[in-house]
């Protein structure tokens, strides 16, 4: 009975208050995240990535990247065809309380979400950390066909307000696929052979702005990469991954001027790597490298007017 009365009250007080406390600029992205130093205590529509509820706060948007690169002149030079981190998004309202959304992202995508691609292969750039891509790890098995690494991800993502509450969900998806054919029938040991690639994401968040000055975000993402080779005779040689992030932020407004900001997330993963592609052999599997990873932080937010300065101390761990 007390269980029912205290979620009467709960779903009540949701209504009470609007889901806009206060106005949301519509402004930003990457160049902003990145210049203020990958700044994770911000207000800001990339993170629509990690959750994807943000898109009630930033409706009728469209934002994007053209791409970053290193100095240097042709392909390198920044914005170019050798540029990297381009991307590509749009928001739109669906009456008052439904907004949907897409976003399309290449291989090279800055973020850690189910926009990127083969998420594990950028630990390859971490001294002392293994590269965990699956595409990788199945070409260098010695299969005869290799795969071709995943390059554009569609993700759709839309979102639901209830009172002064915001839910979000979002699924993406890529693949790609290779295939050889070889001479005379199956039989004779001709067939196509195939090398492809997948992957699959899910990502759902919410936003409770529990007063004027207390907002929650909370999300939670899941991605599925995986790749395969297929002989014509044989068996099965396939690598996947299960990646889970969890992220959360506290903006609590500590005056007019002053947003104090504790985050947390929380990654972890594991893969298996079965190999069977020589003809009479049975599937060998063996399990890939776990990672689990955690980062809390406390930032505080300085604005007054357009002018903004915010920054934090947040401690970090890895294990493999």
């Amino acid at each position: 009975m007390v269980m029912r009365y205290l979620l009467t009250f709960l779903f009540t007080f949701l209504l009470i208050f609007p889901v806009h406390p206060q106005e949301v600029k519509k402004t930003g992205g990457f160049a902003r995240i990145s210049g203020m130093g990958n700044n994770p205590f911000i207000v800001d529509p990339y993170f629509m990535t990690v959750n994807p509820a943000w898109g009630a706060y930033y409706d009728n948007f469209l934002f994007g990247d053209l791409g970053s690169g290193g100095a240097g002149t042709g392909t390198d030079a920044d914005f170019g065809a050798g540029g990297t981190g381009q991307f590509i998004a749009a928001n739109f309202g669906l009456g008052s309380s439904l907004t949907l959304g897409a976003f399309l992202s290449r291989n090279d995508f800055n973020g850690f979400s189910i926009a990127a691609l083969d998420p594990l292969s950028k630990l390859g750039g971490i001294p002392g950390a293994p590269n965990l891509g699956v595409v990788s790890i199945l070409n260098g098995l010695g299969i005869p066909l290799n795969a071709v690494p995943l390059n554009n991800n569609v993700e759709l993502f839309g979102t639901l307000e209830i009172g002064k509450m915001a839910l979000g969900f979002g699924v993406a998806y890529t693949s790609t696929t290779k295939e050889q054919n070889a001479a005379g029938t199956q039989a004779q040991g001709g067939g196509t052979t195939t090398a492809a690639a997948h992957q699959l994401g899910f990502n759902g968040g919410l936003l409770i702005n529990f007063s004027n000055s207390l907002r929650l975000d909370g999300g939670v993402s899941f991605m599925l990469p995986s790749a395969t080779f297929t002989p014509v005779q044989g068996n099965e040689t396939s690598v996947s991954e299960s990646i889970i992030m969890v992220n959360a932020r506290l903006f609590s407004k500590f005056s007019s001027k002053v947003t104090l900001v504790p985050t947390f997330s929380f990654i972890t993963t594991s893969g298996t790597q079965d190999e069977g592609f020589l003809i009479g052999d049975s599937t060998h599997s063996t399990d890939l490298p776990s990672l689990t990873a955690f980062n809390v932080g406390l930032g505080v937010d300085y604005a007054v007017g357009d002018f903004l300065l915010a920054g934090g101390l947040s401690l970090a761990n890895l294990s493999l």
